[in-house]
């Protein structure tokens, strides 16, 4: 398969896929909110994280569409405001992504720690200002990647990038020195939120795994329904942080490393599908999201079953 077609159906799919998952997030807790006019922090956060991805698969879908249709109708502008566009959504979904897991962290783990105590107690009041300082934390380094990449004549669609052709040889030192400012802003950008990721999951799996312990050394029976949960968070907690250190990963050396074009084309995927699969896990791990997203599944069947009938209908009329 031609590598541009390859690429253009990836782009497509995540597209469709993240926009019906997400979808199901943001669409359940707009709902809540309407009705009830307030949301736990922890569901603000996740509302936060769909409307981002939402957009993160927008924007990814808008820089990869067919090239054909690029070399006609896509001036640069729209390239660099699509990149800035990119960079933003893929940073505060990220950064959203780590302050949910904190904000599981702080709720359910018990530490003494006064720093974690007083966090505890006032993650509703801080809540709203973490999500603030998340959205001007990844504006401010989309803009400064944009005027990195775009200011200095070097963008990602002509020198870097997932998927895109790489032309070091001829590269002078300004051109080289600018990549390394950027890739460091851009490392900066996913290395925080990952590292915040990390050390939330972590301390909320010993927690969980002490909790767990207690509850077997007291002669709770391992195969009671409270064990069980614990086990069952213990088991999601693991598959999301082993999902985000693959993307991790993945996201770097695919935007900067030079790799070969199947392994780049890999690592093109693994981005592309990371966020739609986490937010499954999510959407499985939440009781309310559950409901939604096969009443949603239901809701489709049905209205799919009633066009069949009306168009059988009218052609036997």
């Amino acid at each position: 398969m031609d590598l541009v077609l390859a690429v253009e159906i990836i782009a497509v799919t995540q597209f469709f896929l993240g926009a019906a998952v997400n979808g199901v997030i943001v669409g359940t807790f707009c709902l809540e909110w309407i009705r009830n006019r307030s949301l736990h922090v922890g569901d603000t956060t996740l509302m936060c994280l769909g409307f981002t991805r939402l957009f993160l698969h927008g924007s990814l879908f808008l820089f990869y569409l067919p090239q054909s249709f690029h070399a006609i109708h896509k001036p640069e502008v729209v390239t660099s405001i699509s990149w800035a566009l990119f960079v933003f959504f893929h940073t505060s979904s990220l950064w959203f992504a780590s302050f949910l897991c904190a904000i599981y962290c702080v709720t359910v783990a018990n530490y003494s720690n006064s720093l974690f105590v007083y966090v505890k107690r006032n993650i509703s009041r801080l809540g709203t200002w973490m999500i603030v300082a998340i959205l001007l934390t990844a504006l401010t380094f989309s803009l400064l990647d944009w005027y990195i990449a775009y200011g200095f004549g070097l963008s990602p669609s002509n020198s870097t990038g997932i998927i895109q052709q790489r032309n070091s040889t001829g590269a002078d030192g300004n051109a080289a020195t600018t990549l390394g400012v950027q890739f460091v802003i851009y490392f900066m950008a996913v290395a925080l939120p990952f590292t915040l990721y990390c050390l939330a999951a972590l301390l909320l799996l010993n927690s969980l795994w002490r909790h767990v312990r207690q509850m077997r050394s007291s002669g709770t029976s391992f195969r009671s329904r409270s064990v069980d949960a614990h086990v069952g968070v213990l088991m999601k907690l693991a598959v999301s942080l082993l999902l985000y250190a693959v993307y991790y990963v993945t996201d770097t050396l695919g935007l900067y490393g030079q790799l070969e074009t199947p392994w780049l084309l890999f690592c093109f995927v693994i981005c592309c599908f990371y966020p739609t699969a986490h937010s499954l896990v999510l959407i499985y791990s939440n009781s309310r999201l559950r409901k939604a997203c096969v009443a949603t599944i239901r809701g489709a069947m049905s209205w799919e079953k009633r066009e069949t009938q009306d168009n059988q209908t009218q052609s036997a009329d």
